[in-house]
């Protein structure tokens, strides 16, 4: 209870720092605008500030990204997948593969493999790596622009830039819950002195890697997928095993005991909401298959709806909004329409094993609907 009220001030803290942080960037990029300009040309010069402080923006969440990559190899780790907005790059078959895929809460991600030889994987330097290099961007960054403090357009980019790798380092360093995800300082934490947590951490990133690789999850090992009794349920890192279990369960089509376990994880506080949402989604499409549209249906309220805005090309959503349009609402071109979404995110998705198993379940909803 005490952590959770924690996570609260953090939360309102931050909301402060993050309102103080953008009227700070908008003095400095107006600063660097001349007055004297005509309207036209002040105006110009303004979006030029402004794209520029953009670009820089998005140079520090790819420098963050690369610090967790740079660290990861440090730590004896192996490249697996690296993510900017909706772009990410998989390694599959020796082989690297452009694709599309986004998660909610985040702008980038990097996941490697753990290094197999090690009984305790090393975790901070991975971990805090994109915190490390955001800093040191940072500082050059800074030292650059004390160099040039009156360059047109360069010098408003260079201090934002700094100012920016300051607090993109203390929102993901600084252990707390952002938005629908726990950041890394959180991931850090809850990894430190927990061995249960440790060996959590390291089948969730040898699970992602199989994926990528295209296996199913119920093709892959089942201890992958099991949790030890005394292991703390409270730590979000082994919550996360409880949840991939669960999908696994989805997967083999066993959505009676899927069902019964999202409910348990749905009300469990050690998962975090972007999880708790998909299990939302999984738990409706169960109790669809089940014959229970109305109960399916009250599912779909005002959260959930928009999060799948937030995550309108994720495979899974889209087929619980294909089995809800066929089942339940009965409406054969608004399901067609859904299938139609579904198709055309399955050629850039990165996760092939993913989309032969959201087909699957496509084919199961199919079926019912003529039983």
């Amino acid at each position: 209870m005490k952590n959770k009220k924690c996570q609260k001030i953090l939360s309102v803290l931050m909301g402060v720092l993050s309102l103080a942080f953008g009227a700070i960037l908008g003095v400095i990029i107006v600063s660097y605008v001349e007055w004297e300009l005509a309207l036209g040309e002040y105006f110009l010069m303004l979006a030029a500030n402004i794209i520029a402080v953009t670009a820089i923006y998005f140079l520090q969440i790819i420098i963050h990204e690369g610090g967790h990559l740079i660290f990861g190899l440090i730590s004896g780790y192996r490249f697996n997948s690296f993510r900017i907005g909706s772009v990410i790059v998989t390694k599959e078959g020796g082989k690297l593969r452009l694709g599309s895929y986004s998660l909610a809460g985040t702008a980038g991600q990097c996941l490697m493999y753990p290094p197999e030889e090690k009984e305790k994987i090393p975790y901070v330097l991975y971990n805090l790596g994109g915190v490390i290099t955001n800093l040191v961007a940072s500082a050059a960054f800074f030292a650059i622009w004390l160099a040039f403090p009156a360059v047109s357009v360069l010098s408003p980019a260079l201090l934002c830039g700094a100012l920016i790798g300051v607090y993109t380092a203390v929102t993901n360093g600084v252990p707390m819950q952002v938005g629908m995800v726990n950041n890394d300082g959180l991931n850090a934490a809850s990894l430190g002195n927990d061995e249960h947590a440790l060996r959590s951490f390291a089948c969730q990133l040898r699970v992602n890697a199989r994926m990528a690789r295209g296996e199913l999850l119920r093709d892959m090992p089942r201890e992958l997928f099991e949790l030890a009794e005394e292991a703390d349920g409270g730590n979000p890192i082994n919550a996360v095993i409880k949840v991939f279990a669960c999908n696994r369960l989805v997967d083999e089509h066993r959505f009676a005991e899927a069902r019964t376990l999202c409910e348990a994880l749905i009300a469990d506080e050690a998962v975090i909401p972007i999880y708790k949402n998909m299990l939302t989604c999984d738990l409706a499409f169960c109790e669809m298959m089940a014959g229970e549209c109305d109960r399916a249906a009250s599912r779909f309220n005002a959260e959930l709806t928009k999060f799948f805005a937030l995550m309108p090309k994720n495979p899974s959503i889209v087929r619980t909004r294909y089995a809800h349009a066929l089942l339940c609402e009965r409406n054969a071109e608004k399901a067609g329409a859904y299938k139609s979404d579904f198709e055309k995110l399955a050629k850039s998705y990165p996760y092939k094993g993913d989309i032969e198993s959201e087909r699957e379940l496509i084919l199961e909803a199919e079926r019912a609907v003529n039983a």
